[in-house]
């Protein structure tokens, strides 16, 4: 059974979920193998998230390989899920400025009570 308590893969799913769908958006499941899906009118929103392990590193390259494999059309939004812990902030700050300004990525940093702060990586 997953683990629904911070900083858990379930947990971050699930405050993202509320986060999405407090503002319009319905959670869909046609992607197959994609954590999140969700669609407001004609925009869509697709997410990997992590939750801690025992190895963020690994598991933070795996997250970011999830996510590339996901983005086949630019009418699409992009985002990863993290909790708002040191370990993930370290691997979001070590992204180089050339690939931020090549993915169109935002990052829904997940704080321990649920509340999700959303962080463009893309930088222009």
């Amino acid at each position: 059974m997953k683990s629904m308590e911070f900083p858990s893969e379930a947990f971050v799913e699930n405050s993202i979920s509320k986060y999405f769908i407090k503002l319009g958006y319905r959670l869909v499941k046609e992607i197959p193998h994609l954590d999140l899906n969700f669609i407001k009118q004609k925009e869509e929103w697709r997410i990997e998230c992590k939750g801690r392990t025992q190895n963020n590193t690994v598991d933070f390259h795996t997250l970011i390989g999830q996510i590339i494999r996901r983005m086949d059309t630019p009418n699409s939004n992009y985002g990863v899920g993290l909790p708002d812990i040191k370990s993930y902030q370290t691997q979001i700050s070590k992204v180089p400025d050339y690939a931020r300004s090549l993915l169109p990525l935002t990052v829904f940093w997940v704080k321990s009570d649920g509340e999700v702060i959303t962080e463009k990586l893309t930088k222009s």
